[in-house]
């Protein structure tokens, strides 16, 4: 099944958001999101607050740090285990059939993100 047709962004506009994540270009990464027609129902609109959401917690100082920021900034045995972790939890409810559509695109736009770490 294509990305399409999941209503998930085609991986090439996700790695330009990742890039402007890992930049720290804030507003470059708002307008990745802003560009992706990631279609319409409850899946897309989870999925595109997740972006949104690692978009916006570029510029967040609150402790502790939001995971996307953590796995920025970190490298090697560090940032493994963050993914390992995060990948695990993010998958579980990616696939619980009492998740909603919200939810389910909300982990699945995480996913495709760490993927691409």
């Amino acid at each position: 099944m294509s990305h399409v047709a999941q209503n998930r962004p085609a991986p090439a506009n996700l790695r330009k958001f990742l890039e402007a994540l890992r930049k720290g270009q804030q507003q470059a990464a708002q307008d990745e999101v802003a560009r992706m027609n990631g279609g319409t129902g409850e899946f897309a609109a989870g999925y595109r607050l997740a972006l949104a959401g690692m978009a916006s917690a570029l510029s967040k100082e609150d402790a502790p740090q939001p995971l996307i920021v953590r796995l920025l900034a970190s490298n090697g045995q560090a940032r493994a285990e963050l993914l390992r972790r995060a990948t695990v939890d993010m998958d579980t409810t990616a696939r619980r059939t009492i998740a909603g559509d919200h939810q389910r695109g909300f982990a699945r736009a995480w996913l495709d993100v760490l993927e691409l770490f």
